[in-house]
């Protein structure tokens, strides 16, 4: 991992050998939600915390929108909804997560997810409140439960009790960050040592290969300020950003190049990795995922700039397995405005590929399978200029929703003809395949035939009447750009939360949690599972390194 600047690690015979710095009972690498989760659940069990952030904390949680999947809550049970941790199971097995992580956590998992949120409300985290029915990728204000992912999608609704189990903070707007205010608040408050502006640089291991500490490079106070602007230039969701961005982390680099105060830290009991994944990695996306790398600079990548890898790198560094690091999540939205899931989704040979009323993750991910990654998503007018209109007013977080698909509209290429021959070449589509696709599906939709690709009855529509509008979903598409987040990491014991090494063996006192480490969303991602998997795996990791320390 010589491209993130992490060194071989330090090897000593043991702890004693060299004199440290600093020393806790856990140390913890990266201070977002994973980190912090981590921190607040070794201090309740008495276990002295230092948290380690290469800036001030936050990472890509403060900057979500403050979602987390959980079942069975009373918060469902308010809004009328018999939901429990089985058909919680049975949903997300569904969709693949038992196949990262396996059953028996996959089980862990579900059946504590109603005390996983719970714990977080008696933080402070505020949730509660109605629940939003309609197809969306994120909920409007007053509206703090929905359906997250493809539980109303037919398939999955066979094979699970659909339920809106994903609850929003319950704030207006993003709640990213007032979740991470709480958690830091609570880490803080309950003892925690935060040290920021701190790389990482390396791990220290004994003769086994045990974790004893890590060694950082901690800026000096008056390169501290600099350092969090260049920070702050990473905003996940502006678009047009990728070159400032990127110069702002070649500059952040630099700073930290320049400092030589390396510190020694002793982890009595365990290190716990919880630096996120590799979204802002362009050498790592580009080695797992070439496909999508091509359109690296078009993306709106779901992290902060301390996404780089590192923690996957000081993991590997010491031996640690890694897995599933090709699993990127791709989004591609199309609602809100909520209308124009009643649009069909086709290629450039004219053809549908998916169900347009699947979970932004998976469209993605299926128009980048397409040839050149191209889509185009083919409307009525009446939808279209309804779609227009419901993006002006979207029923609060214009900023968020409303803006960007006007940009799109507006600016990414949208393409109106008279007939369907017509539009298809304006938008360089197979007009006999685009003419046939139609034909068919509106041969389904007026028999009331299910849908081929799954699409919910409610959302079947006929595309029977000119004129047509056609709406740019392709990958290069800058005016559309696709959000995505890296899910693979380090291989960890499912108990624990310890790395393990490519023979199964773990890794003593070394922990991962978040997307540094291969979790419950690393297979099938789904709106909140992404902060639920930091919650489950921040406190499994945070609870074995105290209890190794003794503090029962």
């Amino acid at each position: 991992m010589e491209n993130i600047g992490i060194a071989a690690p330090i090897k000593v015979s043991h702890a004693e050998e060299i004199s440290w710095d600093d020393q806790a009972d856990v140390v913890i690498v990266g201070f977002g939600g994973a980190g912090a989760v981590a921190a607040i659940q070794a201090r309740e069990i008495g276990a002295s915390v230092i948290a380690i952030d290469r800036f001030a904390g936050g990472g890509a949680t403060a900057y979500s929108g403050g979602v987390i999947y959980a079942g069975g809550t009373r918060y469902l049970r308010a809004n009328g909804y018999d939901d429990n941790a089985d058909e919680m199971y049975k949903y997300l097995e569904a969709e693949g997560s038992a196949g990262a992580i396996g059953g028996d956590t996959l089980r862990r998992f579900c059946d504590g997810s109603n005390a996983d949120i719970e714990w977080l409300a008696g933080l402070g985290v505020p949730y509660g409140g109605k629940v939003f029915e309609e197809k969306t990728a994120f909920p409007p204000d007053n509206f703090y439960l929905y359906y997250s992912g493809n539980e109303k999608v037919p398939a999955y609704a066979a094979v699970a009790r659909p339920a809106p189990r994903g609850h929003r903070v319950a704030v207006n707007g993003p709640g990213g960050g007032v979740y991470f205010s709480k958690l830091r608040e609570a880490a803080l408050t309950k003892g925690t040592r935060l040290i920021a502006h701190a790389p990482v640089t390396r791990l220290v291991i004994d003769a086994a290969g045990g974790v004893l500490g890590v060694e950082i490079n901690p800026l000096p106070p008056e390169l501290a300020k600099k350092h969090q602007k260049l920070y702050k230039m990473v905003n996940p969701w502006l678009p047009f950003n990728h070159r400032r961005a990127e110069k702002a982390m070649a500059a952040a680099k630099a700073l930290e190049a320049g400092v030589a105060q390396r510190k020694l830290i002793r982890a009595v009991g365990g290190v716990v990795l919880a630096t996120g994944g590799y979204n802002n990695n362009y050498a790592l996306v580009k080695q797992h995922h070439p496909a999508l790398a091509k359109h690296y600079d078009k993306l709106l990548r779901l992290g902060s700039m301390g996404d780089d890898g590192s923690g996957i790198g000081l993991g590997e560094s010491a031996g640690g397995a890694s897995d599933l690091m090709r699993n990127i999540s791709v989004a591609r939205t199309l609602v809100p405005p909520n209308v124009f899931a009643h649009g069909i989704a086709v290629n450039t040979h004219g053809k549908r590929f998916f169900n347009e009323a699947a979970y932004a993750m998976l469209v993605g991910g299926a128009i980048l399978a397409q040839p050149d990654a191209k889509a185009w998503l083919i409307l009525n007018a009446g939808d279209f200029w309804h779609g227009v209109w419901k993006s002006f007013f979207p029923g609060g977080n214009f900023l968020v929703w409303g803006l960007p698909a006007l940009l799109n509209i507006f600016g990414g290429g949208t393409r109106r003809g008279a007939t369907l021959e017509a539009l298809a070449r304006k938008i360089g589509v197979d007009a006999a395949g685009l003419k046939e696709t139609v034909t068919e599906f509106n041969a389904t939709v007026h028999a009331r035939r299910a849908d081929p690709f799954g699409k919910m009855p409610d959302l079947m529509y006929p595309l029977d009447k000119g004129p047509f509008f056609a709406v740019n979903l392709s990958m290069d598409n800058k005016f559309a750009p696709a959000q995505s987040i890296t899910m693979g990491g380090l291989v960890v014991d499912g108990n624990t939360g310890n790395v393990k090494r490519a023979d199964g063996g773990i890794i003593n006192g070394l922990y991962a949690a978040g997307r540094t480490a291969v979790g419950i969303c690393s297979n099938g991602f789904v709106s909140g599972v992404t902060i639920a998997d930091t919650v489950f795996s921040g406190r499994r990791a945070g609870r074995d390194a105290a209890m190794r320390t003794n503090h029962r």
